[in-house]
């Protein structure tokens, strides 16, 4: 569980809690005896690892990336920052990136044949093609193009 922005004596209560400081910024690292490690890599991406076997983990890169808006030095500074937290994932770890993305990456599953299926929509925008870029270079695919479902479903926010 974790409370963001509670105060301490209010968290006390619940079993498990990490307390977040309210500034996003704040590295947050912490270590669970049982295995569990988190660690805040910037205002933008937090990892989780998680404990599978004797030497082997699922990490878990959650993060927010710049809207299209953003200026495209830090955009590549996102992107350079998360290419260097995976390069250092062990290669018998698996790696789970969700998120958002702020990327549109279109249904051209010909050309990005194992990183896009066949369920996409649109056309691939600026940071569509960063984030394709990106699944490229690291055999990571975008499961949300696998599943077939409504089209209603398949974004969260449409620019107006």
């Amino acid at each position: 569980m974790i409370i963001n922005g509670l105060p301490k004596v209010e968290a006390q209560g619940f079993l498990n809690t990490i307390d977040i400081p309210n500034d996003p910024a704040a590295l947050l690292s912490l270590w669970d005896p049982g295995g569990l490690v988190m660690l805040g890599h910037s205002n933008r991406i937090i990892s989780l690892h998680l404990p599978l076997h004797i030497k082997q983990h699922v990490v878990l890169f959650t993060m927010y990336a710049p809207t299209l808006q953003t200026h495209p030095v830090e955009k590549d500074k996102f992107y350079t920052d998360l290419r260097c937290l995976t390069q250092k994932v062990p290669a018998d770890d698996k790696i789970i990136i969700p998120g958002d993305f702020n990327a549109r990456v279109g249904e051209n599953s010909e050309t990005w044949k194992g990183l896009l299926g066949k369920h996409g929509i649109g056309n691939c925008n600026d940071n569509g093609c960063l984030l394709l870029e990106f699944c490229a270079e690291h055999q990571l695919t975008i499961t949300n193009t696998i599943f077939q479902q409504k089209h209603s479903l398949k974004k969260t926010w449409m620019h107006p």
